[in-house]
């Protein structure tokens, strides 16, 4: 049952008691389901809802608490427009050819349909404000850039200034000798912002959000919401640096040769080792944490003005991130490798009338688009690769497809991962290949590959079936 099936039935109900007393029904619960998608920038799974006791997030423990909440969904590339284009047009990076930062999907697919594109054919209001295809951070969001925006996709689309990010010199940077020309958006650097909320991107992305939740006028809405926090550098106000000063910060698990089992290309990227000091490790994982906090509450601010509206009840929210983040796993920062740190992508789906429940089955962010057009009753589309969870989150299906797909890009060398809910396996050709036993060592200390041939070269066959399986 979709959800316009839901609220028809609902409606029914409600008709069949107001009708008794003389009553009409609300013209409102005939009304098609709002979209409110929430995307983050480089958030992994550090958060209250998968058991992360450090992370303060009250506003997405309680999202999470209303929610489809999905453990183990993955990313397909985890680089900012490679995740992102897929996601937004349900094409494996592989078939768009779009494994880097610099291409605009629309140069290779001018006429390709976007997930809020579908919405807009289909009569919704659709905006967004922030983030949500490719934007540079901090350039392009410094200079309110559009990036690699989608015009075909909304009707209001706002560039909010980010004043936060105007401090060059002031940041404090563990990675002064940093040379991949990214600047203060490839270094490991953080700042307490003294100045108000105001002055930050993702507040104002919010503000502008709300206000376009007014524009819609009564129509059917999909508004997207795109926070560039917790991506570097890492800023918030420093009132939320201060809800983790007296909190010893741990280090990522670690064994001593960590690497010695692994192939070169697995860590080898310009997301390298910055061999940071354990005290600056933990000043900047703190830093990731108040940024993590600060969007927080900003979701908070989201939904209840949604619940201010009267919009809660016949919305779908969807909150989700681009990819994961190393955060000093194995050595390592940023993003750019098959590791679960990487690769993870936290995703929530509320859909009022659903029961919430956490769901440990494996999914892809290429599932949302297809998911959405279900959930919504609009057509499905040819061109999808993913496969809907709908029917896993309605019960209706047992485990869903239970597997992802990950690409890796090293120079012209495209790695892939397979994650199943137990096992991982990273191939790099012929450059080696990973195996990591998920339920017994969750941080892939241990490559298994060389113990258990066997077993990797089954995963590699199922690597390879499932890739040619699923591409359209």
């Amino acid at each position: 049952m979709n959800f316009r099936n839901v609220c028809w039935l609902l409606l029914l109900l409600l008709a069949s008691c107001v009708e008794e007393k003389g009553q009409k029904a609300s013209p409102e619960a005939t009304e098609k389901a709002n979209i409110l998608l929430i995307y983050a920038d480089d958030l992994n799974n550090r958060l209250g809802y998968y058991g992360d006791t450090i992370a303060k997030t009250p506003h997405l423990d309680a999202l999470a608490g209303e929610s489809v909440a999905f453990l183990n969904s993955y990313c397909q590339q985890p680089l900012c427009n490679p995740s992102r284009t897929s996601m937004l047009t349900g094409k494996r990076p592989s078939s768009l050819g779009i494994n880097t930062l610099g291409v605009h999907f629309r140069e290779k697919f001018p006429n390709i349909v976007t997930l809020p594109q579908t919405f807009r054919e289909a009569g919704y209001f659709t905006g967004r404000s922030g983030k949500i295809f490719h934007q540079g951070v901090p350039d392009a969001i410094a200079k309110q850039s559009a990036g690699a925006d989608d015009p075909k996709a909304w009707d209001v689309a706002v560039d909010v200034p980010g004043y936060e990010l105007n401090n060059n010199g002031v940041y404090r940077n563990a990675t002064p000798w940093e040379t991949h020309s990214a600047g203060t958006g490839g270094a490991v650097a953080w700042l307490r912002a003294e100045k108000g909320d105001e002055r930050h991107h993702d507040y104002n992305v919010v503000t502008e959000v709300i206000d376009m939740i007014d524009q819609a006028k009564g129509k059917p809405f999909f508004l997207a919401a795109g926070f560039i926090r917790p991506h570097v550098p890492l800023v918030a106000p420093k009132r939320f640096f201060e809800l983790y000063d007296n909190i010893e910060i741990p280090l990522p698990p670690s064994t001593r040769g960590d690497r010695e089992d692994m192939p070169e290309v697995a860590y080898d990227s310009w997301a390298a080792n910055f061999n940071l000091s354990d005290k600056d490790s933990r000043e900047a994982i703190r830093a990731y944490y108040a940024c993590t906090s600060f969007i927080d509450e900003q979701v908070g601010r989201l939904l209840q003005a949604l619940k201010a509206k009267g919009l809660d009840k016949n919305t779908i929210i969807v909150f989700v991130s681009d990819h994961g983040y190393q955060l000093g796993s194995h050595g390592l920062w940023f993003k750019n490798y098959l590791f679960r740190e990487s690769v993870i992508s936290p995703l929530l789906v509320k859909v009022p009338g659903i029961v919430p429940k956490k769901i440990k089955q494996v999914v892809e962010l290429l599932d949302v688009y297809p998911s959405l057009l279900e959930m919504t009753d609009l057509p499905s589309n040819t061109q999808l690769e993913g496969q809907s969870f709908w029917p896993l989150m309605q019960e209706r299906s047992i485990t869903g497809k239970d597997f992802a797909i990950v690409e890796c890009k090293r120079g012209e060398l495209i790695g892939r991962a397979l994650y199943l809910q137990d096992w991982a396996l990273m191939d790099w050709g012929e450059r080696g290949t990973e195996l990591y036993d998920l339920k017994n060592d969750p941080f892939q200390l241990t490559n298994l590959a060389t113990q258990q041939p066997e077993k990797a070269q089954a995963l590699k066959r199922e690597l390879t079936q499932k890739g040619k399986d699923s591409i359209q």
